[in-house]
């Protein structure tokens, strides 16, 4: 599967010049510590002097609470704590094309569920972060009315933790003087494969899809507009560290953003929460080991 992507995208990329790019594929499941930590070691052997981007935009949508591998819940392990880890592995190489460049960037991609209600106020929780079975069921497989169920909730709680290690890593790169900059992301309500076979061009056989699919045809954005806010904190030259990008527009009845230009938006409370970033960077830590910023080459200067 992988050959074939990569044979796609190469045979379809170009670069400003409209010469085909190159285009070298590494595997990675990020629901195996082990996996995530040789797919580093391969980015690591063919780019020794440095990487400009990781963007870390795998993830997947509400699902059953299931365990990986490693014994973590796997909708936590997969968006955010092998990005954690990813990170923390290739920090190295992008401090190296950022002292060279002055410009190297981390962007995480998070999700409207991390504030919509019934989600809005909600705190980062520790039980989450940790192996399953230690604190009981993660509120189980049911879907719940109206989002409550777990699998929405363990999918709230990984968007969340997107924005707070975007928030926490802002900081400590920052603190470090590091010029490496820390964004974050969200597509909207755009469609893509993370919600499975939808086909918003009819209505679904059972009154959940239907009411998807109504609300797919109604709000939805395509998987390329809704690539936008991630492509601009990759590329965007005046993109600051610390910034979140997601679509303008408002969906008519509703209280979160889905579609529309990308354009920088304000942090809720509980996505930069100091005891929530603490407690975010603990447990990741517990998880896959320390990840400690070092200090950038002082003559870098600051980063903007």
């Amino acid at each position: 599967a992988v050959a074939a992507i990569s044979a796609e995208v190469t045979a379809e990329a170009r670069d400003g010049r409209g010469v085909a790019a190159k285009l070298v594929a590494i595997e990675c499941d990020l629901m195996s510590f082990a996996s995530v930590r040789q797919a580093a070691a391969a980015v690591t052997a063919q780019f020794p002097a440095g990487i400009d981007v990781v963007c870390l935009n795998a993830g997947i949508g509400p699902s059953d609470e299931e365990a990986t591998e490693d014994g973590f819940d796997h909708t936590m392990q997969v968006n955010h704590l092998g990005h954690f880890l990813l990170t923390k592995e290739l920090l190295p190489l992008l401090e190296k094309a950022a002292q060279g460049k002055g410009d190297a960037r981390i962007v995480s991609v998070s999700s409207f569920v991390r504030y919509i209600w019934p989600f809005h106020a909600e705190a980062a929780n520790a039980v989450y972060y940790r192996k399953l079975g230690e604190a009981g069921s993660l509120g189980g497989n049911s879907m719940g009315l109206m989002c409550r169920g777990g699998p929405f909730q363990r999918y709230h709680q990984s968007k969340l933790a997107n924005m707070l290690f975007t928030s926490a890593l802002d900081e400590k790169l920052r603190a470090s003087g590091s010029r490496v900059k820390a964004l974050v992301a969200a597509p909207g309500f755009a469609i893509t494969p993370i919600f499975g076979k939808v086909d918003i061009k009819t209505l679904g056989g059972n009154t959940a899809d239907t009411m998807f699919n109504i609300f797919a045809r109604t709000y939805a954005q395509s998987a390329a507009d809704g690539a936008v806010p991630i492509l601009t904190c990759m590329v965007l030259p005046s993109a600051i560290s610390g910034q979140s990008y997601e679509p303008a527009d408002w969906g008519p009845g509703w209280r979160f953003k889905v579609s529309g230009p990308a354009k920088v938006s304000v942090w809720e409370p509980n996505c930069e929460a100091p005891a929530g970033k603490t407690l975010l960077w603990s447990e990741s830590e517990a998880a896959v080991g320390k990840f400690t910023i070092g200090q950038a080459v002082s003559s870098q200067g600051p980063m903007p």
